[in-house]
């Protein structure tokens, strides 16, 4: 015989003992099953249909308000893709049930990636379905959270580029704040390397979805050394501010545009040193790395080897990472202004393009091509057209020349004067020699032509001394260069110089050499 209690607007006690009896079942099963279940089965299942062939971790804790995961592995022993130590989560029922969570503290990960053929390679990924997969055979959605607080301390990117085995590390601490109401993120966080240090604020938009994200970073100093990363970088040195705009549309489009203010670049191992450089640069397509058109990037001072160029500008536009469109191109040498017209570059293709010349100053041009050590005032305009290919730089017909009525002056040192260069020997060379220490021409040219693997500059020049010269004559010895004590001087006319000076072409090569050291 069964005993049946009932009381006013309570249950039946056999229904409370079944209730209590179900919640004994799921505490039993939240707090003894469900972690082990999850560590085994959930979590394997999941990163094995994102295309991880391996994934391993202790699930320490999992009740209805929090979880606690540690010693993650994703990848492999050998191919490692993440590694965390202890990941923690903080919850609510009603929390998860609207998608949001309160917390999320992760500490110690260390995540791996390599950049490979123009795409992010994750190791431990299976291919078909790496995250560079765009076949579109996924029907699934994402499981999508909100969360109010992420803390990331003490992690690491790892980077790798086409198969280098040079690993740059970043350093990266994050904490995030997010405003749940309107879908907006906003993080501070510390980027470091053992290379460069800064502190970025930026601020971060993302729509309810998570398909559309706006990064915006700050202008922010930078000052760092590549060669403190690792030995086989360049010794580069880099100082200047960085701003940043990032969208990513529909998890398949993504923009971005990026200013550099007043930055300043140095390679001693290259002899190069840029001042003042600023670049404007927006890409309309940034997965496939194509720009908008009319990009720019200016300098103050582009110090290359022997060459000094200032204030100048450059407008481009990148069509991929092969292939770019100058536009046009200006700046500033030897106390006059050059000017190209638009040409394409593209790898494994020759490169041509014409220099136009304007107000050129004749004596530091000479200087600078290291033919002569001189000075004076006079200028000389003209197009000078060069073309690279796989094995030389060729100058073909370029020519400068002076503005015809006006006259100027050239002073070449006498130790720079190198006799050999000059046609006749003898006495006709002593005149040249004294001559040339202080020159009025009233026409000059500048002609640049290659000749068999020689570069040679020849300089046609008609006028006169500015000063008499020492010189004598007798019906003995004629014409004779006088000696320090003699006052005897001789004013010359008319004087016509055809001087050639040559460039030897494994100098230009040299030249070739450092310029594709740069570009790469």
């Amino acid at each position: 015989m069964f005993l049946f209690i009932k009381f006013k607007g309570l249950p039946p006690i056999n229904k409370v003992i079944r209730f209590l009896l179900l919640l004994l079942i799921l505490f039993t099963l939240i707090y003894f099953h469900l972690p082990f279940f999850t560590e085994q089965k959930i979590l394997p299942h999941l990163f094995k249909s994102l295309g991880f062939d391996s994934f391993s971790g202790k699930v320490e804790e999992l009740t209805l308000t929090k979880f606690h995961i540690a010693n993650v592995n994703i990848g492999g022993e050998q191919n490692t893709f993440l590694m965390m130590p202890s990941l923690k989560a903080d919850y609510s029922v009603s929390g998860l049930i609207k998608g949001n969570l309160n917390s999320i503290l992760i500490n110690g990960f260390n995540l791996n990636l390599e950049y490979k053929d123009n795409a992010f390679i994750t190791p431990g990924q299976i291919m078909s379905k790496s995250l560079n997969d765009k076949s579109g055979s996924s029907t699934g959605h994402p499981i999508c959270f909100k969360v109010r607080l992420l803390e990331i301390l003490d992690s690491f990117i790892n980077l790798k580029f086409n198969n280098d085995l040079t690993i740059i590390p970043i350093k990266l601490e994050l904490k995030l704040l997010s405003e749940i109401e309107n879908h907006a993120v906003k993080y501070q966080f510390n980027f470091e390397t053992f290379s460069f240090l800064g502190i970025f604020e930026s601020v971060i938009s993302i729509d309810s979805d998570f398909k559309n994200i706006a990064i915006k970073l700050k202008p922010k100093n930078l000052n760092f050394n590549l060669n403190r990363i690792s030995s086989k970088f360049t010794d580069l040195n880099i100082n200047g501010s960085l701003t940043l705009d990032l969208n990513i549309k529909d998890n398949i489009s993504a923009d971005c545009q990026i200013l550099l203010t007043d930055m300043n670049i140095s390679i001693p191992e290259s002899k190069l040193e840029i001042e003042g450089l600023n670049l404007k640069l927006k890409f309309d397509d940034l997965l496939n790395l194509k720009s908008a058109p009319k990009q720019s990037l200016s300098f103050k001072t582009l110090k290359f080897e022997d060459f000094e160029l200032t204030h100048g500008d450059i407008i481009f536009q990148v069509i991929s990472t092969s292939s770019y469109i100058i536009e046009a191109t200006s700046f500033s040498w030897c106390d006059g202004f050059i000017k190209t017209p638009g040409f394409d570059i593209i790898e494994g293709n020759d490169l041509s393009f014409i220099l136009n010349c304007n107000k050129l100053n004749l004596a530091k041009i000479l200087e600078q091509l290291k033919t002569g050590e001189a000075s004076g005032e006079g200028e000389v305009n003209g197009d000078i057209p060069i073309s690279f290919n796989k094995n030389e730089i060729i100058i073909k017909e370029g020519y400068l020349f002076s503005t015809p009525g006006q006259t100027g002056y050239i002073r070449f040192k006498q130790s720079a004067i190198n006799t050999t260069t000059i046609e006749q020997q003898s006495i006709q060379t002593a005149i040249a020699v004294e001559a040339l220490k202080d020159f009025q021409y009233d026409k000059a040219k500048l002609l640049f032509d290659n000749v068999n693997e020689e570069l040679v500059i020849t300089l046609e020049m008609s006028g006169k001394p500015v000063n008499p010269l020492p010189f004598g004559y007798d019906k003995k010895r004629g014409l004779y260069l006088a000696d320090k004590n003699s006052d005897a001087k001789a004013k010359f006319q008319g004087i016509q110089f055809d001087i050639n000076f040559k460039v030897p072409l494994n100098k230009l090569m040299f030249y070739k050499k450092r310029l594709n050291d740069l570009v790469n």
